[in-house]
């Protein structure tokens, strides 16, 4: 069994990046991933288009285990009508997920090649890491991949790193500080029956309610700024006119306000 499931839930299409440079998201990240220097890992992608990439996907061997799989199909009330289906797609990582740790990511996130090295490193010390956030207008890449270390042209943090009030790190137990890049045990996520997806469909909180849930087991959490996610700009899913899922009344989690300093 591996020792971290990296997952990955993604409602674009494969070539959304395009303008980027980047010609399929699925084959950039997993570059990412080959050049991790922490290997026993698997990568769990959760796709919305799994029935126009699986061929082309199966073809790709990155030399590591990937499971490319659709919305489970126990999961999929608010999916079917075309809406957001965060806490579903979630939930469908966790039920294929066999690492004793899970790491979540949202697509069109690239990394560091320590990146699963930091979160294995912040579990073992009885933490969950949360990934800071780092926001690119553009990447610079290399025959259509990203260069490691990553570079870019930077121009935003997310909201938590003001928070750390000049500090690199901090450790806490915010749960509502939960959002795409965090961590957490396959028991826990078995523990606590996943995520609540009640909270899908007109909203996506489900990442905070699901970190409050786990601070209330008395879990401690890692935000460290050196365990980041580069988010490169891209187009929404929502703005494709042939686009799979919607998202109304769309309320981010970066927006949501209980958060203790």
């Amino acid at each position: 069994m591996p020792k971290i499931s990296l997952t990955i839930r993604s409602a674009s299409r494969d070539n959304f990046l395009a303008t980027q440079g980047i010609p399929s998201f699925f084959e950039a990240v997993m570059w990412c991933m080959h050049e991790q220097t922490f290997t026993d890992f698997e990568f769990i992608y959760v796709d919305t288009h799994y029935d126009e990439n699986r061929e082309r996907f199966a073809t790709i061997n990155p030399g590591f285990q990937v499971k490319h799989v659709p919305v489970h199909k126990d999961h999929r009330y608010w999916y079917d009508q075309g809406w957001a289906f965060m806490a579903a797609a979630t939930n469908t990582a966790i039920l294929y997920a066999d690492g004793e740790l899970i790491v979540s990511l949202d697509d069109a996130e690239f990394f560091h090649d320590d990146l699963l090295a930091r979160y294995w490193a912040a579990y073992e010390n009885e933490t969950f890491m949360h990934a800071a956030h780092l926001r690119l207008r553009n990447i610079k890449l290399k025959t259509g991949w990203p260069v490691m270390p990553i570079e870019g042209d930077v121009y935003d943090t997310d909201s938590r790193h003001e928070r750390l009030r000049g500090a690199t790190r901090r450790v806490h137990n915010n749960g509502s500080w939960l959002y795409a890049g965090k961590s957490f045990s396959l028991k826990d996520a078995l523990t606590l029956n996943g995520f609540n997806e009640r909270l899908d469909g007109n909203s996506t909180l489900e990442d905070a309610e699901f970190g409050v849930r786990l601070e209330k087991l008395g879990r401690k959490f890692l935000y460290d700024t050196h365990g980041c996610v580069y988010i490169l700009d891209h187009r929404s899913y929502v703005d494709d006119p042939d686009a799979k899922k919607i998202s109304r009344g769309f309320i981010a989690v970066e927006n949501y306000v209980d958060v203790k300093c």
